[in-house]
């Protein structure tokens, strides 16, 4: 049984954020299953395809980091991680550090002994009522 799941998912965040800032997409793509489902602020990625395409995205277009504060893990096992947290996500595109109110649901998996990205929905739950750019 996993000991301490958020701690798990956090360290599994830390490396995906490093991958980010490295664009490294071999990295990023290897910490993904075959399968992986990613939801992002701007569309649904299904498959590894759409997937990676969305991610070559993101590392083109800036760095990221989860500053999460609340958490709960809805379900673990030694196969499986589901996390559910809030916080701030900061993004910087090199015109500086912006922070927006965050939600993401984390589902790991495990496979040949590693934590995989089996599906990542994240939201800005402030993104329907801010205005254009609302940073914090």
């Amino acid at each position: 049984m996993v000991a301490d799941g958020f701690a798990e998912a956090r360290a599994f965040l830390d490396r995906f954020e490093v991958g980010i800032a490295a664009r490294d997409m071999t990295a990023l793509r290897t910490m993904c299953t075959d399968d992986v489902v990613i939801f992002g602020a701007s569309r649904a990625n299904f498959g590894p395809d759409e997937a990676s395409d969305y991610l070559q995205r993101v590392v083109d277009a800036n760095t990221i980091r989860w500053h999460l504060d609340r958490h709960a893990v809805v379900d673990a096992s030694d196969t499986h991680l589901l996390v559910a947290t809030e916080g701030q996500v900061e993004s910087d595109d090199g015109t500086g550090p912006h922070r927006f109110d965050f939600r993401l649901t984390l589902w790991l998996v495990r496979e040949d002994g590693e934590w995989k990205l089996k599906h990542f929905h994240g939201s800005l739950p402030g993104a329907l009522t801010a205005e254009p750019g609302r940073s914090r």
